[in-house]
This record gives structure tokens, sequence and C-alpha cells, in this order.
């Protein structure tokens, strides 16, 4: 992957959480009340129908108040998860294969956006689970980005991070790719 590539698959990134964000807005039912005709029938490469799902259920969850709710919730928590995933690993993956991972390493915000990703893809989606053991040998209890500092003792605490930090996050990300990286 050149770091043209990489560029384009960080605006990817960007652009499928902000696509999220735009359907997120229009959970409301009536904007929803006719899926529930609607069925996905996904094929095979040989064109035979290997899989049909039925809109119904999510007719119906949608539908709901409750359940409409926490399913809006799990969707905002699928696209920051997926948004710090995506841009962390990709930029890892291109410093890693140009020999530039130390660089990457070097950024303020590096150990911010590594924790707070671990944070939101494991297990509760939210909880600060543990510190980082190379930290802890050097002696490093907190990092901070923009503001939001995580620190050793916050471990088993719920982290409140937003789906705006993470797109402010892949922000600074793009930047240090553009401006930054050969």
């Amino acid at each position: 992957m050149d770091k043209n590539q990489l560029l384009l698959k960080l605006n990817a990134v960007q652009h499928n959480l902000l696509i999220g964000l735009a359907t997120g807005m229009e959970w409301v039912p009536k904007n929803w009340k006719d899926i529930c005709n609607i069925t996905f029938d996904f094929t095979g490469d040989d064109g035979a129908s290997k899989a049909k799902i039925s809109l119904k259920g999510l007719h119906d969850t949608l539908m709901n108040e409750s359940t409409r709710e926490t399913t809006r919730i799990n969707f905002m928590a699928c696209l920051k998860r997926a948004t710090l995933r995506e841009a962390h690993e990709l930029i890892l993956l291109y410093c890693e294969e140009s020999n530039q991972f130390e660089e990457y390493k070097s950024q303020p915000w590096f150990q911010f956006a590594r924790i707070i990703r671990n944070v939101v893809s494991h297990k509760d989606c939210g909880v600060l689970r543990e510190w980082p053991s190379d930290l802890s040998k050097k002696g490093i209890t907190s990092v901070v980005w923009r503001g939001n500092e995580l620190r050793k003792d916050m471990i088993g605490q719920t982290i409140d991070f937003k789906v705006r930090e993470a797109l402010h996050l892949l922000d600074d990300q793009r930047e240090f790719v553009l401006n930054v990286l050969d």
C-alpha cells in the first residue's frame, strides 16, 4: 500500500462513519414503516440464493421506542469501534511496511489512540480493562489527547468517548499521514 492508497482508505473510514451518522439521524418510525416488507437476498458467485433476511424484525425493533434506542446506541458504538480500529490498523500496517513505525509511535496522541481503540473494541466496549505493560514498565501512568486523559488508575471504569471525538482523532491521524509520513 502506498501513501495515496492509505489516504483513500482513511477517507473511506471517515465516509463510513458519516454515512452511519446520517443514517442514525433517521431513526424515527415514520422513516421505517415500509421496511417490514423488504427481504435481502444474498447470492453466491453462482447467482444462487445463499441467504434471505427479512427486515421485519428490524422494523419491529425500530417501531418500539425502547428497543429502538438500544439499537441506536449499539449502532453508534459500532461506528466508533470501526472508525478507531480501522484507522489505527491501516496506519500501523503502512508504517510497518514503510519502516516508519517509530515515527507513528512518537506522535503525542499515539498511545491515547492505541488505548482508546482497545477500550472501545473489547468486552464491554467502553471500559478500560488494562494498562499497556510497555507503558507501565516505563512508568507512564497517563496519556492525554485534546484534553482527554486516560490514566492507569481508571482501570475498571467506563470511559466516555463520543463518536465526534473519534472523528477528531481520525482527523489528527489523517493530518499525520499527510504531513509527516513519506
